[in-house]
């Protein structure tokens, strides 16, 4: 969770903006709905991991210097971050740019990865999960695209994140449950 997070908060969204051409014209995203959706609300961007790179190299030098790491190397030595993504050209422009980044925290030792969309897929469901790059979006009722993200991992090939939260799980069953509007937003 701390390698995770801390690579999460070194993503910088305005630096991939950026490279791929979009500075003045496309935005960095902090929910998984725009703010004119239905399906905003703040609390949802409030949680959002935003970009604090001095945050997130903290986080990666905390697990760096722990002798209980669960990833088997020696104390204090860098990690190794397998970065996978479809062959498409803007997803190897931004994944660039977060190689860039991961690597100039002199803690994370980058391997960029291509695999087509299907192998990317079966990749990322298998038990060899590495870190993998997704272009999602949606205007959707988010418990209708999330729910396969958060379901049981043994009840779903649809969880890519390998993320296994029976509370999470419980909220996403009881907003598709209801047609309440106010309730499957507050799920």
């Amino acid at each position: 969770v701390r390698v995770r997070t801390g690579l999460i908060s070194m993503n910088n969204q305005e630096n991939v903006i950026e490279a791929l051409g979009g500075a003045g014209i496309s935005y960095a995203v902090f929910c998984l709905n725009k703010k004119n959706s239905p399906w905003w609300t703040q609390e949802a961007e409030d949680a959002y991991k935003k970009f604090d790179f001095e945050a997130g190299k903290a986080l990666v030098q905390e697990y760096v210097d722990d002798s209980a790491s669960s990833d088997g190397k020696a104390h204090c030595e860098k990690i190794d971050v397998e970065l996978s993504f479809p062959p498409d050209l803007t997803l190897i422009a931004a994944m660039q740019v977060a190689e860039q980044v991961w690597t100039g925290s002199e803690l994370v030792n980058v391997t960029l990865t291509q695999f087509d969309q299907a192998t990317h897929i079966n990749n990322a469901i298998s038990d060899t999960h590495a870190a993998h790059c997704w272009r999602w979006g949606t205007e959707i009722d988010p418990s209708v695209a999330v729910n396969p993200f958060v379901a049981p991992k043994a009840d779903s090939i649809g969880n890519l994140t390998n993320f296994d939260d029976a509370e999470m799980q419980a909220w996403a069953a009881a907003a598709t449950a209801t047609e309440d509007f106010e309730t499957r937003k507050e799920l």
